[in-house]
C-alpha cells in the first residue's frame, strides 16, 4: 500500500510538472527574457518527448520491469525538473523541460502494469481510475496553490522543490 501511495503521488507530481509552467509564465518570461514563441516552446517542450516515448513505453516496461522503469524514469523527471528550476540559460531550461517530459512519459504504463500485477483483475479498473483522478489533482495543485507558493518562495524554489520530491 505504501508503494501504491507513492505511485499515486508520482502521478500527481508528473501532471503537476506538465502544467506548472503556465502559472509561472510571468516569472519565466522575466528570468529568460522570452518572446511569445520562446515561451510557447518552453511550456510545450514537455509534451514532445512524452509523445515520442509512447510507442516504446510498453516495450520498456515489459523489458525492464515496471518498478525499474517507473523508478528510472521518475529519476529522469526529477532531474529534469531540478535542472529546469536551476537553469540560468534558456537552452538549459529547455533541456530540463524536455527531460521532465521524457521522465514522465512511461509513468502511466508502468503504473498500470504494477496495479495489474499486484492486485486482482476486478480491482484494476477502480485502481487505474483512482490513479488517474489523483494524477489529475496535480493539475489543480499546479494552479492556485502553486501561485501562492511562487508568491511566497519564488518559481525556482517552488518548481525545484517538486523535482526534489520526485527524486525522493
Amino acid at each position: 500500500w505504501v508503494c501504491l501511495g507513492l505511485l499515486f503521488l508520482s502521478g500527481l507530481l508528473a501532471f503537476f510538472t506538465r502544467l506548472a509552467p503556465a502559472v509561472a509564465i510571468p516569472d519565466l518570461r522575466a528570468a529568460f527574457v522570452l518572446n511569445a514563441a520562446e515561451l510557447g516552446l518552453l511550456t510545450s517542450l514537455y509534451l514532445w518527448p512524452f509523445a515520442l516515448m509512447q510507442p516504446v513505453a510498453g516495450v520498456l516496461t515489459d523489458a525492464l520491469g515496471p518498478r525499474r522503469t517507473v523508478t528510472a524514469f521518475l529519476v529522469a523527471a526529477g532531474l529534469g525538473q531540478v535542472l529546469f528550476a536551476l537553469a540560468s540559460t534558456f537552452p538549459a531550461a529547455l533541456i530540463g523541460r524536455a527531460l521532465t517530459g521524457l521522465g514522465a512519459s512511461v509513468l502511466y504504463v508502468g503504473a498500470a502494469k504494477i496495479m495489474a500485477q499486484w492486485f486482482r483483475g476486478r480491482e484494476f479498473g477502480t485502481l487505474t481510475g483512482a490513479w488517474t483522478s489523483v494524477a489529475n489533482l496535480g493539475g489543480l495543485t499546479a494552479a492556485a496553490p502553486l501561485m501562492a507558493l511562487i508568491t511566497l518562495a519564488g518559481w525556482r524554489f517552488s518548481l525545484g522543490g517538486v523535482g526534489l520530491l520526485m527524486l525522493a
